[in-house]
């Protein structure tokens, strides 16, 4: 069985919508082609009686897939821009969560040590001490707890 990993982040995900966005303008610009070619003075299938009967019949049809192939452009176009909202919002997320954690921590002089002390019928706690940039200079230890 394989695994698969998605990786997401607001740079990845906005540069997929900019290469959706570059995928959708040519495509547009393709359309763009076709649509001049079939239309235009050049009369791709001639201007005699055959090629003016199939260029009537053929309009109909024509208009259909243009219709259809402007569609999804339109759809590209809309998804790459869905990705580079969507990276927007990713990163004003993770932004706003990223200030709500630092707010939540307490200020490096104001952490208590933590001891982590068995029942004192047992064995005498062993004091852990905390490291030092989170209590700052002079810190001893564990005090209060069974046994200190």
């Amino acid at each position: 069985m394989t695994s698969v990993r998605l990786r997401l982040d607001p740079e990845s995900v906005a540069a997929a919508g900019g290469t959706l966005a570059g995928i959708a303008q040519r495509m547009a610009d393709d359309v763009a082609v076709l649509e001049n070619t079939v239309h235009g003075a050049a009369h791709p299938w001639g201007d005699d009686e055959s090629g003016s009967t199939f260029t009537v019949a053929y309009s109909s049809i024509l208009g259909h897939a243009l219709a259809a192939l402007g569609s999804y452009v339109q759809q590209v176009g809309d998804a790459a821009l869905s990705l580079a909202v969507q990276a927007r919002a990713m990163a004003g997320t993770d932004a706003a969560a990223a200030a709500s954690l630092v707010s939540l921590a307490p200020p490096a002089d104001r952490v208590e040590p933590v001891c982590l002390a068995r029942p004192a019928d047992r064995v005498e706690p062993v004091p852990l001490a905390p490291p030092a940039d989170l209590v700052g200079p002079g810190a001893s230890g564990c005090s209060g707890g069974p046994g200190t």
